[in-house]
């Protein structure tokens, strides 16, 4: 960019101007002065000459008259001489011109016809000389002549050298001009000089303020109150000093937060019980706390930076469940978005049974990695393992005195023997012994699920006859409730364990008909699944709805919905429960969808069985 000082060179060219200017109004009127000279002189020059022409004109010859102008040709500088008579007719002429041929000029004539006397600077064969065209008359003054009524008796045209006098003013113009040159070039040469030597000095300062500012001192300001470009830059320069001390200082606010933040974290990761590991987007190990490494048995340092398949493979030296460690772990890797769980077991060296959550670090474009927070199950599933064992022996034990009860309660109910007050005892007897046996049977259910003993007999199976046989069990049960079936006859065939699915629809259907009023109805329904190749199966009733606030853990063990509707109802919260995990052990899914007053529908989908076969699709 190039750097100008405009004010100052304005200021400098204007006055060389003015005093180049001043020189030529000198000059012009120097002209001025010299032709009023050139004018006195050649007016008392032709005012001789034109009273001696005017009385040979009047008393002498036309060949005296001839010899006359003659003999004044070349006098003083005269380069031009003419006679002409009243008509307007040259009749002498110097310098021996052929007059006979030459044209009588309109100021000529002008001049007979008026009879006032005329100037020009400029002769007829183009040279530069003084004309004086003077009308002549029998007396001296020839401008009065006219006035008076004296005829004029013709008009003498001189031309006097004006050569040296234009010679004169042009070399006066032409030292004016090259003094104005020079004037203008030496003041030029000083003024570039001064300039560069001042715009180095402010481009210095510039570059002093722009090295402070480098080194850290954001306060410093470039003092220059020109308003140029360098002025112009020099403000710039200060508002960006100004915004980087701000900028500076929110940035180091910024990171005193960020540090005490980070340290914060840094203590309560460190000192949490649970273990977490992160893996950068560049799959490279990037934290590990103690904690993880005590789960784990690992030094983590080892590791920190490099990529995680090192890390994974010194876990897997004393990972030992699952035997398949590095297949499962890539599968759940693949299911990150949904935050899956994984269980293994470790040696370090003690058994230590572990949970690891998978997570994503980051969310949509700030994708930053991967994380797994671990924690250490063993005291829990060792608990689990002694409350589903005290289950099964206690609901075993449990089994056979009520199976007794049962059995000789109802048989003391078929005998006509036994009185009416008696007879209502032992149908309480019966009722709650059945009840009684319904939650062993749940507990003895529940136990065999989570001990993975539960046998599974899968095969090809028709929907409609299941659903006959639980709409005609529980229409005796709930005689004022309205149960329905809306099933279509070329439903596929499921596959499924018969006594399961039986257990499945009942558990759904006795909580249709328990949280519905009565002469409520409760509908089974079923249709092809969207998709997924399977059948969907309906339970749907009218009865309190569930609070949203209930849903997540509608599935977990023990859990009862506690609403006014639902306080005299009977229940282990365990039914739902088994459901679920009923349902998921036959490669099926079950939801439920719920509005408070007006029911509930839970969805079971299970696998359709290929047509003739006893496989599934």
């Amino acid at each position: 960019m190039k750097l100008t000082t405009k004010v100052p060179l304005i200021v400098l060219i204007t006055f060389t101007l003015a005093g180049t200017l001043s020189g030529l109004a000198l000059i012009l009127l120097q002209v001025k002065a010299n032709s009023e000279h050139y004018t006195k002189i050649g007016d008392a020059l032709v005012s001789i000459l034109v009273n001696q022409i005017e009385q040979d004109m009047v008393h002498s010859s036309p060949q005296v008259l001839k010899q006359s102008i003659n003999e004044l040709d070349g006098l003083a500088g005269i380069v031009e001489i003419v006679l002409y008579n009243a008509s307007g007719k040259a009749v002498a002429s110097g310098y021996s011109q052929d007059i006979s041929q030459k044209t009588t000029p309109p100021d000529v004539l002008e001049a007979i016809k008026d009879g006032h006397i005329r100037r020009s600077t400029l002769g007829e064969k183009g040279q530069r000389e003084f004309d004086t065209i003077y009308p002549l008359s029998n007396k001296t003054e020839c401008m009065r002549c006219h006035r008076d009524g004296q005829a004029v008796l013709g008009v003498l045209k001189i031309g006097i050298d004006a050569e040296p006098y234009y010679k004169a003013i042009g070399q006066q113009v032409n030292l004016v001009l090259l003094t104005g040159i020079l004037t203008v070039g030496t003041l030029m040469v000083i003024f570039v000089i001064v300039s560069r030597r001042l715009l180095l000095n402010r481009l210095k300062r510039l570059e002093f303020g722009a090295r402070r500012v480098a080194s850290g001192d954001y306060s410093f300001r470039v003092i220059d109150t020109r308003q140029d470009e360098v002025g112009a830059v020099s403000g710039a320069f200060n508002e960006m000093a100004g915004k980087v001390h701000d900028y500076i200082a929110l940035l180091k606010e910024t990171v005193r937060i960020r540090t005490e933040e980070r340290s914060t974290l840094d203590s309560i990761i460190a000192s949490m019980g649970e273990g977490l590991v992160v893996v950068d987007n560049q799959k490279n190990l990037a934290y590990c706390n103690s904690a993880a490494e005590q789960l784990l048995g690992l030094e983590a340092a080892a590791f920190l930076g490099k990529p995680v398949a090192a890390f994974n493979r010194g876990l897997s030296t004393r990972v030992v469940e699952p035997k398949d460690w590095e297949t499962v772990l890539t599968a759940k890797f693949k299911e990150i978005n949904t935050q899956p769980k994984l269980n293994f077991v470790v040696m370090v060296p003690e058994r230590r049974e572990i949970e690891a959550i998978l997570f994503v670090v980051g969310k949509g474009d700030q994708y930053l990695g991967t994380g797994a927070l671990l924690r250490d199950v063993t005291k829990e599933r060792e608990i689990d393992r002694m409350k589903t064992q005290f289950i099964s022996i206690a609901s075993h034990e449990l089994r056979t005195p009520l199976t007794i009860v049962y059995g000789f309660s109802e048989l003391l109910l078929t005998s006509r023997a036994l009185p009416q007050p008696d007879k209502e005892w032992v149908e309480r007897i019966y009722k709650e012994s059945q009840r009684l046996n319904n939650i062993v049977e749940d507990l003895l259910s529940l136990s065999r699920i989570e001990a993975g003993g539960q046998a599974l007999n899968l095969e090809a199976l028709s929907l409609q006859p299941v659903t006959t046989q639980i709409i005609a069990r529980f229409s005796t049960i709930y005689p004022s409730h309205n149960f329905n079936m809306v099933i279509p006859d070329d439903l596929p065939r499921l596959w499924a364990d018969p006594d399961r699915l039986i257990q499945v629809l009942t558990n759904l259907v006795d909580n249709a008909a328990k949280y519905s009023p009565k002469e409520g109805a409760v509908t089974i329904s079923a249709r092809r699944a969207d998709g997924n190749g399977g059948v969907e199966i309906a339970v749907a009733d009218k009865g309190f709805g569930i609070p949203p606030e209930e849903m997540p853990k509608l599935f977990t063990r023990f859990h009862r919905i506690h609403r006014p509707e639902s306080d005299g109802i009977r229940g282990t919260g365990l039914g739902l429960s088994i459901v679920k995990s009923l349902v998921e052990m036959m490669s099926g899914s079950v939801r439920v969808e719920s509005v408070v007053n007006r029911g509930s529908t839970f969805y079971v989908s299970l696998p359709m069985a290929k047509d003739g076969t006893g496989e599934k699709t």
